[in-house]
């Protein structure tokens, strides 16, 4: 199958809720994406797909900015799951979207539905 040329790099999603979704109340209309069929099947096949370009930069920033104000300020659900001696950090929460406004705007601002 060939991917869709809208996906080519650079090129610019539109500016529109996807069909049949409706715009959430404070927020400006979404953008488009167009999720190329290729990755439909690897996603049924696999469980899990790489959508290159489905978030902005800004978008990307601030979630980023989000998840900071999450741990800075966790809710009752929050759990490190990670010892001192681990390499890595692990900080699980749940139920924030509600608070968390950089969350919100990702959920109902970006192209994400649509994809």
């Amino acid at each position: 199958m060939a991917a869709d040329p809208s996906l080519a790099a650079g090129a610019a999603p539109g500016h529109t809720a996807a069909p049949g979704h409706a715009v959430a109340p404070g927020y400006a209309e979404a953008r488009s994406y167009a999720v190329d069929p290729e990755a439909v099947q690897a996603f049924r096949r696999d469980g899990a797909v790489c959508l290159r370009g489905l978030f902005s930069a800004s978008e990307l920033e601030a979630v980023a900015a989000g998840i900071e104000r999450n741990i800075r300020e966790p809710s009752a659900n929050a759990k490190v799951a990670s010892r001192p001696d681990d390499p890595g950090f692990f900080f699980q929460d749940y139920c924030n979207w509600q608070r968390i406004p950089e969350y919100r705007e990702l959920i109902f601002g970006s192209s994400a539905a649509a994809a």
